[in-house]
């Protein structure tokens, strides 16, 4: 009886040893399998953070880009005004100055014509001409005011001043 006891209480004994090593192998298992899990999600996590950081810098280098287009777009827009800007205002003092040079101009002219032919209307021909007149071998140069009178169309010579 003493020997089947000790068998019972030996193949109770193996079993218990075989059940805790079953239950070991089991929890090892099952560690190794949460272990891989985890590690699994920390590189899922890891590789969503990178792909989210690189986006970002995507965007970022876009937004740069665009500003800076932006800014020349601009600048180029501002510089092309100035000088269309610069360029009316030259050609409307240009326009003004001459508009009242020959307004001046004919006043004057039509007041010497007045008084050189007393008519009231003279059509100018030539405003300024230079005329040569050889004056006892020495050679002189005149600028004169040429008119040219309604009457007759003749020329008169007007306002003679040396220049040589």
């Amino acid at each position: 009886m003493v020997v089947v006891m000790v068998v019972v209480i030996v193949i109770i004994i193996i079993i218990i040893i075989i059940i805790i090593i079953i239950i070991i192998i089991i929890i090892i298992i099952i560690s190794i399998i949460i272990i891989i899990i985890i590690i699994i999600i920390i590189i899922i996590i890891i590789i969503i953070i990178i792909i989210i950081i690189i986006i970002i810098i995507i965007i970022i280098i876009i937004i740069i880009i665009i500003i800076i287009i932006i800014i020349i777009i601009v600048v180029v827009v501002v510089i092309v005004v100035v000088v269309v800007l610069i360029v009316v205002i030259v050609i409307i003092v240009v326009v003004v100055f001459i508009v009242i040079i020959v307004v001046i101009a004919v006043l004057i002219l039509q007041t010497l014509c007045n008084e050189v032919t007393g008519k009231g209307y003279c059509k100018i021909q030539t405003a300024i001409t230079t005329v040569t007149i050889n004056n006892f071998n020495n050679r002189k140069t005149y600028k004169k005011l040429i008119f040219e009178v309604n009457k007759d169309d003749s020329l008169l010579y007007y306002d003679q001043y040396l220049i040589d």
